[in-house]
């Protein structure tokens, strides 16, 4: 069984660290990925990341792992300048 994480993150600290495992795996990190780095099953990063997360986790029933990656591509979009007209599919 892998310990899932407890720890709360700012919005900074979440997206440095799904930047920094996607530069390390060279793709967005998928579920798995987050497990085998010790982010549980990265619900505590997408609360950090999207304010509706709980939302689209409990009642749409999305995975963590899609809400951050959503969100990150979303805010490197943002950061960059370009529009950010990345849709989810749950809204």
């Amino acid at each position: 069984m892998v310990a899932t994480a407890t720890k709360q993150y700012s919005f900074d600290e979440a997206f440095a660290i799904v930047e920094e495992l996607d530069a390390r795996l060279h793709h967005m990190p998928y579920h798995e990925d987050y497990e085998r780095y010790g982010y549980g099953d990265a619900k505590e990063l997408a609360l950090a990341l999207r304010e509706d997360a709980e939302r689209d986790m409990q009642k749409l029933g999305v995975r963590p792992f899609a809400v951050v990656n959503i969100a990150v591509l979303r805010e490197r979009r943002r950061r960059n300048g370009q529009p950010v007209i990345i849709t989810q599919a749950w809204e």
